[in-house]
C-alpha cells in the first residue's frame, strides 16, 4: 500500500469536537485521486462509491457503538449517515448527496461499503470471517444506507480483524503493514474512447474495481 503515503487520508475526528463522526464527499474529475482511513482497530468506516465521487466515513468504536443503542442511534444513524454536523469535520451526511443529480444519485450508479471489526479473539489471527463485532449495528447500517440511496444495491459488508494501532507508523511515519488501512483510488480517462476507473483495497485485498466511458469533464485534456 505504498500509495497511502500520497494520499489524502480521512482523518479521525478529535477529541472536544462536539461529534464522533469524520467524513468527506470527493467528486471524480479530470486529475487522479486517492484516498483512505488508517487505524481501524475497532472502528468502522461506511464508503459510498458512484461514476461520479465518492463519501468516505469513520466512526469511532468508543464512544458510538458500545454506549448503548441511543449513542449509536445519534452518532451513526442520525447525524452520521444521514445529516452532517457542521464543516469542519462531518460537513455533510448522504442526505444532500443522494437526490436525483446529487453525485450518489441513482444516475451516478452508487454502491455501498461497510469496513467493520471482526469478534475480538486471542491471538486476534483466530478472528473468524463473517463473525462481527457489532452485528446488529452493521445490519441498522446497511438498512439505513438502503433507505438513504435506495438505488443502489445492498450494502457490501467487508469484515477485518482488529489489531490494534499501527505503532510504527504512530512512532516514525512509517507503515509497518497493512492491517486497518484502506484505500481508494480513482483515475480519470485520457482521451474520449477511455475509461474512468476507480478502486477499493481494504487491507491486502481489492474488494472493488469499476470502470465507465469518462463523462465530459472526467477526460484529462
Amino acid at each position: 500500500m505504498e500509495a497511502l503515503y500520497l494520499t489524502d487520508l480521512l482523518q479521525h475526528r478529535p477529541l472536544g469536537t462536539y461529534g464522533a463522526t469524520s467524513s468527506k464527499t470527493l467528486h471524480f474529475r479530470n486529475v487522479p485521486l486517492d484516498t483512505g482511513v488508517i487505524n481501524l482497530y475497532g472502528c468502522t468506516s461506511v464508503i459510498v462509491i458512484s461514476e461520479e465521487g465518492l463519501w468516505i466515513s469513520h466512526f469511532f468504536e468508543n464512544p458510538s457503538f458500545v454506549n448503548g443503542q441511543s449513542q449509536f442511534h445519534h452518532d451513526v444513524i442520525w447525524m452520521g449517515l444521514g445529516s452532517g454536523d457542521g464543516p469542519a469535520w462531518h460537513e455533510e451526511g448522504l442526505w444532500n448527496l443522494a437526490y436525483p443529480g446529487g453525485i450518489l444519485g441513482y444516475t451516478s450508479n452508487p454502491k455501498a461499503f461497510i469496513i467493520t471489526p471482526r469478534i475480538r479473539t486471542q491471538p486476534p489471527e483466530a478472528a473468524l470471517p463473517g463473525l462481527l463485532l457489532y452485528a446488529n449495528e452493521v445490519g441498522q447500517i446497511a438498512t439505513r444506507l438502503q433507505t438513504l440511496i435506495p438505488s443502489a444495491a445492498p450494502p457490501v459488508v467487508i469484515d477485518y480483524i482488529p489489531r490494534g494501532p499501527d505503532e510504527l507508523y504512530q512512532l516514525i511515519g512509517v507503515f509497518a503493514n497493512t492491517h486497518g488501512k484502506v484505500l481508494l483510488e480513482y483515475n480519470p480517462s485520457h482521451d474520449l474512447f477511455d475509461y474512468a476507473n476507480v478502486k477499493l483495497t481494504v487491507e491486502d485485498n481489492l474488494v472493488f474495481s469499476d470502470r465507465w466511458i469518462a463523462r465530459p469533464d472526467q477526460i484529462v485534456h
